[in-house]
């Protein structure tokens, strides 16, 4: 005997055009994914036929042949309501010393050892959260310079999370010199994620701009990362990088053309300049039912970095309605219809899946008091029902007609009729 105390419930619409109207429509009429909100018998309910003294009405979808029913919506049962316009996911971003503005550097301090920690809050499991550290250390020498320091944290913090099975933060080095312009570097170029090595081909760098310990941003803006030249092979046409390029794979025709300029900087330019590191955050795997959908949230703590300021400038955000999370939903709903193993590893079984990673949603959420009681076995009935209805949003922005935007028919606009006047209730209506 199993017993739940939530269960949840996803009903999700991609784009699905609603019923037709009629005068007795019904469940009998839906195709495949279709949805509408209904009385006991099928019959779908419009936003004229609904009314507010309807004892209660249900959510119906099909499943090809199955018909997938909502538990009871009673107006007296309503605990809470919640509806969300999609917004987008953030990765967190955040920078030790210069931020890609203003004049905050790392501290240069010699004979000094720099520690950066970053401690992680991420869940491992469906029952439990788990914190992870991870460090960078650098010592200085006697001479400590910013560039010296610069190079040496970012190559130790690219060192130690490459133990990881999956990369889950970028390292990038930044200076506020605007540097020059890489000239003759015609030809194609591949920077490769993860590598040192930068390809080339007919290209000619034989020039002054390009030279072993000078660095070369990755970009023209000072908010662009930089890497330590460590060799030219003009036989082999072959660049190594003092450290791995964190940015995603691309081959780039001319880095010198107009729009898509490359900058040289001098070594002892980056020494006299602030610089800093971007920790980015990078979006992690996600398998519906295998790895769970969140966002990488760290904090970082300093040791011995003098007067090194810290900044938090973009905040790990998991957004709402995000495809990911809708898919994760319905599948840890399928719970509620029979399929219990959702702890650890699960078997690679999906029953039913409409929601696409890569589509966004607005959702509507009802909780309900379950008003229904014991069963013929005594068993205790749920103590509250969740159901989550996701319509995809797609430009203009524009629902499929069975979420919103079906006149008579929608689900959005039936329940606000249906639900209006209930204990702090307000409709929802999807931007």
């Amino acid at each position: 005997m199993r017993k739940v105390d939530d269960s949840l419930h996803v009903f999700v619409d991609n784009t699905i055009a609603g019923l037709a109207g009629g005068t007795r429509v019904s469940v009998a009429n839906m195709t495949d994914h279709q949805m509408a909100v209904v009385r006991e018998d099928g019959i779908s309910l419009t936003t004229a036929s609904v009314g507010t003294a309807r004892d209660k009405c249900f959510i119906v979808q099909r499943h090809g042949t199955q018909l997938v029913w909502s538990p009871p919506i009673r107006r007296s049962g309503l605990v809470s309501h919640r509806g969300q316009t999609y917004s987008a996911p953030a990765q967190q971003v955040t920078h030790i010393g210069f931020a890609g503005a203003g004049a905050s550097t790392i501290d240069a301090i010699s004979d000094n050892t720099y520690i950066v920690r970053l401690i992680f809050n991420q869940p491992l499991s469906m029952v439990q959260d788990k914190q992870m550290l991870k460090f960078g250390i650098y010592k200085s020498d006697s001479s400590a310079t910013r560039e010296e320091i610069l190079a040496g944290l970012v190559t130790n913090l690219i060192s130690n999370f490459k133990r990881e099975s999956d990369n889950i933060v970028r390292f990038e080095a930044l200076c506020d010199n605007a540097g020059v312009n890489v000239t003759g570097a015609t030809g194609s170029w591949t920077f490769t994620n993860n590598s040192k090595t930068v390809s080339y081909t007919g290209a000619d760098i034989s020039n002054a701009t390009f030279v072993v310990g000078a660095y070369l941003r990755i970009g023209d803006a000072i908010t662009a990362p930089i890497y330590r030249i460590d060799a030219i092979n003009t036989v082999a046409n072959i660049v190594t990088l003092g450290w791995e390029y964190q940015g995603a794979t691309a081959t780039v025709t001319d880095i010198t053309a107009a729009g898509t300029p490359y900058d040289v900087i001098t070594a002892a330019l980056v020494a006299a300049a602030a610089v800093g590191i971007q920790c980015r955050a990078i979006a992690r795997r996600f398998t519906v039912g295998s790895f769970k959908y969140f966002n990488t949230n760290f904090n970082v703590s300093l040791q011995d970095f003098g007067a090194t300021q810290l900044v938090y400038t973009t905040a790990a955000d998991d957004g709402s309605g995000y495809g990911a999370s809708i898919m994760e939903a319905e599948w840890f709903a399928v719970g509620t219809e029979g399929f219990n193993e959702r702890l650890g590893v699960p078997p690679p079984v999906v029953p039913h899946q409409i929601a696409v990673e890569t589509n966004n949603y607005s959702v509507l959420s009802l909780g309900l008091r379950n008003q229904v009681g014991g069963t013929a076995i005594n068993v205790p009935a749920p103590a509250r029902n969740e159901i989550l209805i996701a319509g995809q949003r797609t430009a203009g922005p524009t629902y499929g007609t069975a979420f919103y935007g079906g006149g008579t028919l929608g689900i959005v606009e039936v329940l606000a009729i249906y639900l209006d006047g209930a204990p702090g209730y307000t409709a929802f209506v999807p931007a």
